[in-house]
């Protein structure tokens, strides 16, 4: 019964993100999951392409530091004041940027020539 109703939301938030803030909730998670998704995929892609423990070491380490930068931004930007905004206001944060992330990767992904990383 409960497991329904929450499918039924879940339905009813992705046909419309902007009518209530259930659905506007579901909406800012499904959107910052998908860049995740893409972020990760870009990652690991870069992961496979670099030829040395060093350049795989430091392209991790930076990787990490970016993260917690992300967390530590958002944490700043979106502070949890307990209002029912609070969660979707940090994924639009983090999807922001995430998606920023993405274009940074999307670029080391491209680059394949000389001057590149490997």
């Amino acid at each position: 019964s409960i497991l329904l109703t929450i499918a039924a939301g879940c339905a009813q938030a992705e046909e419309d993100c902007n009518s209530t803030q259930m659905a506007m909730n579901y909406c800012a998670a499904n959107e910052f999951k998908l860049a995740d998704e893409k972020l990760n995929k870009l990652y690991s892609e870069q992961i496979k392409y670099l030829q040395t423990k060093e350049t795989k070491a430091t392209f991790k380490k930076a990787q990490i530091a970016w993260l917690q930068f992300r967390d530590a931004a958002c944490a700043y930007e979106a502070p949890n004041d307990g209002g029912s905004m609070a969660g979707m206001v940090l994924l639009e944060c983090k999807t922001l940027h995430t998606k920023s992330r993405i274009q940074d990767l999307e670029r080391y992904v491209a680059c394949r020539a000389n001057g590149c990383p490997i």
